[in-house]
């Protein structure tokens, strides 16, 4: 496996070295990255790598590709991590945060080998240091592991600056006690006196100026608090009229579809009576057809018989009349047989026609096209286009079944090109029922579709959500199939939104079916 591993990042190493120097530089070495993981990390990460793990930092060589791209998928890894913790502290969106917030961010991420030099450094050469920070100023250091080099420098640096500061207080010192022994005694008692009088000034304008600051910082606390409210208050106002609308919509919506559906169901019912007494009434021509057709299948089969007899006799008679008669008789009888089997046919056709059934239909009008019959009636038209009424009822079924909106539009249109709109109206009034509530399924689909990843981690960072958010959450994954005690606690809650991938809120919302919502609501009634 390794050496099938070690194979493969030589053959991708021999693809981007084309100028076949044996060494790459950052740029290449990012473009390998990109191979592997999608997006990659950015050239400063590429750069910072390579300073850890290659000999010569401004390249590497084919020996030191795998554990580069170890290094740079750990920090792949990492910045996903990061990058989801730099969104938390971002709470205005502005995809940036404070120099104190950032501190705090690599404070928490090094921990006791957190560099003050380092930091220090880095703030002294942003081109704006009362700037904001954005993500990638900082996402090298996030990912940097501090080096046992790096923490001896930190410490002989500490230990140099407590060193000078000591020799510093040592030759103050030193210096003040040589002046004390200069001067005079009712001198120094003077320049006490002075001094003491300076620093009660100086103590005196340092508490009105720090006074000041507090107030200052009460009023600033205060305002800000009163725009939080305020924002609050508007938001809540916003959304209650957003939820007031939405409600009114969706109660004209109810109304109109409670309307509709009783004035369908009027129209069904009336048309299902119709179509009732049409049947029955069918059924009872279709029986007094059928004994037509019995009647004539046993009249045919006697004109068979008698046929037959005459054939028989005419190969026993010698004398010219008798043949005469027996020839006659047998061509009276198959010509009643022949009259008797058109009559059949054309009863089992009407037949047919009145009971609509796909399969008598066809072989009713095969066995009249097959016996070249006149159409005096017009019966095998009415039969095709009964067949062909039937199809189109069939397809419009499936498509129904089906619950897809392209199949049940083509078949709608199919309906209305053959023009059996008033034939199939019961079937037409479902399906177009049914193609309104599945638009209405897709156009909230494309509302979710919409919903921005910001506004799921919105409703993720609050500690203690307004009573309406909780309970539209908790009613949205009652729906999509969670237990009850799941939900009660915001925290709970909380972890079911900040899930990603196959589990994310926003995937589920999309992939959900509407039809196991019967059984999902069980589910959590029994919990």
């Amino acid at each position: 496996m390794a050496t099938s591993q070690s194979e493969a990042v030589k053959k991708l190493f021999s693809l981007v070295d084309e100028g076949m120097t044996g060494e790459l530089n950052a740029d290449q070495v990012q473009a390998v990255h990109d191979t592997i993981r999608m997006g990659g990390v950015s050239l400063p990460q590429v750069k910072a790598a390579m300073l850890y793990v290659c000999s010569d930092p401004n390249v590497c060589e084919d020996w030191e590709l795998i554990d580069l791209l170890k290094e740079m998928d750990r920090r792949y890894f990492l910045i996903q991590d990061f990058r989801w913790e730099f969104s938390m502290l971002d709470v205005d969106r502005t995809d940036t945060i404070t120099e104190d917030q950032a501190r705090w961010f690599l404070q928490a991420v090094h921990g006791q080998h957190f560099s003050h030099r380092k930091w220090n450094s880095f703030i002294n050469s942003r081109p704006a240091p009362e700037a904001k920070i954005s993500f990638a100023e900082i996402e090298v250091e996030l990912c940097n592991i501090p080096s046992y080099a790096d923490v001896l420098e930190e410490e002989e640096e500490e230990t140099r600056k407590k060193e000078e500061a000591e020799r510093k207080k040592r030759l103050a010192q030193e210096e003040r006690k040589r002046m004390k022994e200069k001067l005079e005694e009712d001198r120094l008692r003077l320049l006490e006196e002075q001094k003491m009088r300076e620093e009660e000034k100086l103590r005196q304008e340092e508490e009105k100026r720090h006074k000041a600051e507090q107030e200052m910082k009460q009023v600033e606390a205060a305002a800000k608090a009163a725009e939080e409210e305020a924002e609050r208050a508007r938001l809540e106002a916003e959304e209650k009229k957003r939820r007031e609308e939405e409600r009114e919509r969706r109660r004209k919506e109810k109304e109109d579809d409670d309307r509709r559906k009783i004035e369908e169901e009027e129209r069904l019912e009336k048309l299902r009576k119709e179509a009732e007494e049409k049947r029955l009434k069918a059924e009872e021509e279709a029986k007094n057809i059928e004994a037509v057709a019995q009647n004539a299948a046993e009249e045919e089969a006697r004109a068979e018989k008698l046929a037959s007899e005459a054939r028989e006799q005419l190969k026993r008679v010698q004398d010219a009349k008798s043949k005469k008669e027996l020839e006659e008789k047998e061509a009276e009888a198959l010509k009643l047989k022949k009259e008797m089997k058109e009559k059949r046919i054309r009863s089992n056709l009407k037949v047919a026609i009145k009971k609509r059934k796909k399969t008598p239909l066809k072989t009713g009008v095969d066995d009249f096209k097959k016996a070249k019959l006149e159409d005096h009636d017009g019966d095998v038209p009415t039969a095709e286009r009964l067949l062909k009424q039937i199809s189109t009822r069939d397809r419009l079924r499936d498509a129904m079944s089906l619950r897809q909106i392209k199949p049940l539009e083509e078949a709608i249109n199919s309906v209305k090109k053959s023009g059996f709109e008033t034939e199939l109206q019961p079937e037409m009034i479902e399906a177009n029922n049914l193609l309104l509530r599945l638009r209405r399924l897709e156009r909230i689909r494309a509302e979710i579709l919409e919903l921005k990843q910001s506004t799921v981690a919105e409703i993720r960072s609050y500690s203690n959500p307004p009573p309406i958010v909780h309970s539209v959450m908790i009613a949205t994954f009652l729906i999509l199939g969670h237990l009850e005690k799941e939900t009660k606690e915001w925290k709970k809650v909380q972890a079911l939104v900040g899930k990603t991938g196959k589990d994310g809120l926003k995937r589920r919302c999309l992939a959900y079916d509407p039809q196991t919502l019967a059984n999902n609501m069980d589910i959590a009634k029994k919990s």
